[in-house]
């Protein structure tokens, strides 16, 4: 695991952009997410499970079935005009 790595909205790949639009459009504000709900939310959009690029990087495991997507606040920061 990279201690410095940086998760930002701009770096991801169009798909994994549009996850994260999707988790925005359905309300998800925070980025700590439970596993239970990133479940929900993906099947919701079509995905038989989570994205593996969320539960397979350990980088982003915060707590026991929480997972960090900080990209979630990077995409709000941009859609609000916020530099």
């Amino acid at each position: 695991m990279n201690a410095t790595t940086t998760h930002s909205f701009t770096s991801l790949k169009p798909r994994q952009q549009a996850f994260v639009r999707f988790l925005v459009e359905q309300g998800v504000t925070s980025t700590s997410i439970k596993r239970e709900d990133l479940q929900t939310h993906s099947a919701a959009y079509g995905l038989g499970s989570p994205p593996a690029w969320i539960v397979r990087d350990d980088s982003r495991r915060s707590k026991r079935a929480y997972y960090e997507v900080p990209e979630i606040a990077d995409y709000m920061k941009s859609i609000s005009g916020a530099a």
